[in-house]
């Protein structure tokens, strides 16, 4: 039960960080995540710059929006 606890709190810490465009995933679903984010904060925001999601191909277009929103052409991440 404390295990499905700790993934739903980091399921809503990674939607408030998706929602708010301070992360996105490219187009191979490979985590992106905003430069204005320190590393320092990663392991309290439950970030792994190794994490990645299955892109099914209607996402796509989805997320490509979401990572002009979130500015990938304009500002320089860290994978």
């Amino acid at each position: 039960m404390e295990e499905k606890l700790k993934n739903s709190v980091k399921f809503l810490h990674h939607a408030a960080l998706f929602d708010q465009h301070l992360i996105s995933f490219d187009a191979n679903g490979h985590i992106l995540i905003h430069e204005t984010i320190n590393r320092a904060d990663y392991r309290k925001l439950a970030l792994e710059e190794t994490m990645q999601i299955v892109l099914e191909k209607e996402m796509k277009g989805y997320m490509k929006a979401h990572r002009k929103v979130f500015g990938a052409e304009l500002h320089k991440l860290r994978y």
